[in-house]
């Protein structure tokens, strides 16, 4: 169960959480939660997640809102979002151990509007003598590296400052359009902006900073911090949009050695954002359908699901790059494993999709046609084939830090965790009967595992790829469709290096020849195979004549046959 620090009660909810008269008589609770309380008798937001009970050996657990199926998860923490109309619910859960055997949960509760939940505590500060907060409504004290005569956060300095352009927000005149850093007050991990109120997004990276578009006027921004613990503290500024702005001049930045990591997600320039905070269905697809060169699409926590696929069809620029992005709690839902796909980009060059969850879906998110853009930390989970699936001429993508796990399952022969180009067998529908060059993608620092087929397939076709520095585990393949490897390369010019791999069905990496000419000239390079299986830790088909190279720091262990078919070199 999530960890609680003292004093908050934290949820995935929009609104907070007003404990009902239930109260938790034993360590563990007998019905399903919310933020670590029961949700039986409880007033809730309208957008929550909530988690099974811990019982042993729970093999997966099945949601029911008011009789209506919602999924099912088949990891730990058992949990689901869940989005409601205002009023009296019930909410039900079917685990189900390793064995089979059933249990039954459920809770009645209210989704309300408002809430008159007690303000949480104040986060302790690392400065012995900071002042409590004067009244519980108060801004939370935030920690401060000196000793500060005022608690309020608005009023921090220093590390503790929200900016703009490197200098203070609080009192400042500014433009219409900005972007805004929040600091990181040591061990953050994600950060929660609001305007006047109203939620714009969470950043999960350093800088932690978003994008604001608003009109002239007095605004005030706040954001809230949070460790892995739970929230950290809070931070507001008040400040006046002019549409002249006299902006405060900046401190200038320290010069810093530039490093070869990837950007963060990248912001328009000011005055070509525009930022659209959704929080259902409707309006989800009305901001993809209305989305121009420099939009910014923030979820909510939520489910979002359509009658028609959720596509995104606007190119946009790099100059002016478009994102959709949310929080875990944010869920694409493609209405089950023969429905939808979870997200479609269609001809979507330069986006960015970060952080949201993508689940029950046909296919997870599948790109054609689309150039330059990045899936950036998602989740993708309880698909029907392939999680992730690049292909129709998309070339320089980006796939990189993401979670794709419990793929293939209505189709595992399909079920490969991310899949670059198309058969050629596909090739007729896909790419009009020429080799789908699908080329230059970049799949990095991703975890897969769970998948019905490999962990990532790499077509013919596709050339000068890079998959670098990702985790797979091949333990639960079906061994379908010839999948018997965590990796299997029939492009050419891939850079295979740095990835770690668990649990071969047979052997850890793969090139195939499918076609004359391709499964060519690849490299691999540093990576480490805990094969534990009969095979190869490396399998090169045609090795004395495709060209492929395999370096010496290569690690295998556990491989029946050996470290490979061909020599290091």
């Amino acid at each position: 169960m999530r960890r609680m620090r003292l004093g908050w009660v934290m949820i995935a909810s929009t609104l907070p959480l007003l404990l009902g008269s239930a109260t938790a008589t034993a360590t563990e609770p007998a019905g399903p939660t919310v933020g670590g309380q029961p949700l039986a008798g409880a007033v809730v937001g309208t957008a929550f997640t909530v988690a099974a009970p811990d019982l042993a050996d729970v093999a997966k657990a099945k949601f029911l809102l008011d009789g209506t199926y919602l999924g099912t998860d088949q990891t730990a923490p058992f949990s689901w979002p869940v989005q409601t109309d205002p009023g009296a619910h019930e909410l039900e859960v079917r685990v189900y151990d390793t064995s089979g055997a059933q249990t039954r949960v459920s809770a009645t509760f209210t989704a309300g509007t408002t809430s008159t939940a007690p303000a949480p505590a104040p986060s302790p500060a690392p400065s012995p003598t900071t002042a409590p907060s004067p009244s519980p409504a108060a801004p939370t004290a935030t920690p401060t590296t000196t000793p500060s005569p005022s608690p309020s956060p608005s009023t921090s300095t220093g590390a503790t400052t929200l900016t703009v352009g490197g200098a203070p927000l609080l009192g400042a005149v500014v433009g219409t359009s900005i972007t805004v850093t929040a600091p990181d007050l040591g061990g953050t991990v994600k950060v929660k902006f609001r305007l006047d109120g109203t939620y714009l997004g969470t950043a999960q990276s350093i800088p932690f900073t978003w994008p604001v578009l608003t009109t002239a006027g007095a605004h005030e921004l706040e954001v809230r911090m949070y460790d892995e613990i739970g929230e950290q503290g809070r931070l507001s500024a008040t400040f006046t949009v002019s549409t002249t702005p006299a902006q405060p001049s900046p401190t200038p930045a320290p010069v810093v050695t530039p490093t070869p990591a990837p950007e963060p997600t990248p912001v328009p320039a000011p005055g070509t954002v525009r930022v659209v905070a959704v929080r259902d269905s409707a309006g989800l697809v009305a901001a993809l359908a209305a989305a121009t060169p420099g939009t910014t699409i923030t979820l909510a926590d939520g489910v979002y699901s359509a009658k028609q696929q959720l596509t995104i069809s606007t190119a946009c620029t790099a100059s002016a790059p478009c994102v959709l992005r949310g929080g875990r709690g944010a869920v694409l839902d493609g209405t089950g494993l023969s429905g939808h796909y979870g997200l479609h980009l269609q001809g979507a060059d330069h986006w960015t999709v970060s952080g949201l969850t993508v689940r029950n879906a046909s296919k997870g998110i599948v790109a054609d046609e689309t150039d330059h853009s990045v899936i950036d930390a998602v989740e993708v989970t309880q698909i029907g084939a392939e999680g992730i699936h690049l292909r129709g001429f998309s070339s320089d993508n980006v796939v990189r830090g993401s979670l794709v796990h419990h793929t293939g399952v209505d189709k595992p022969q399909f079920g490969e965790g991310i899949y670059i180009g198309s058969s050629k067998s596909n090739w007729g529908t896909v790419s009009g009967g020429v080799p789908d060059t699908s080329d230059r993608n970049q799949i990095t620092g991703n975890r897969i595992w769970a998948t019905g087929a490999e962990s990532v397939d790499i077509k013919e076709g596709t050339t000068a790829g890079v998959l670098s520095g990702n985790t797979f585990d091949g333990a639960g393949m079906a061994g379908e469709n010839s999948a018997d490897s965590w990796v299997d390369v029939k492009g050419n010019g891939w850079l295979v290096s740095g990835n770690t791999g668990t649990h071969a069905l047979l052997d850890g990496f793969q090139t195939h020849v499918l076609l004359t000419g391709w499964g060519e000239g690849n490299t691999f390079i540093g990576n480490h195979a805990t094969v534990s299986s009969a095979g190869y830790g490396f399998r090169f088909q045609n090795a004395s004549t495709t060209h492929n190279v395999l370096r010496c720091d290569n690690v295998v262990v556990g491989a029946a046959l050996g470290t490979a078919n061909q020599a290091c070199g």
